[in-house]
């Protein structure tokens, strides 16, 4: 279950930043900022989730 929550935030992420270089091609500015703030703010989260202990990463067998 942990998986699929990372993959699902790792997604959201990435569509924020994806999102915020495709208005900023179409030349939206205040759109591109938007998404990107947003991108950094859920970056910020998913991070903050792991370090706080919230999100658990799979464990790796090596």
């Amino acid at each position: 279950m942990a998986t699929i929550i990372l993959i699902v935030c790792l997604l959201v992420m990435g569509t924020f930043f994806s999102l915020a270089f495709v208005w900023l091609f179409q030349k939206k500015k205040g759109l591109a900022i938007s998404f990107t703030i947003l991108g950094l703010v859920s970056a910020f989260v998913f991070y903050y989730a792991i370090f706080k202990g919230w999100l658990e990463l799979p464990v790796q067998y090596g």
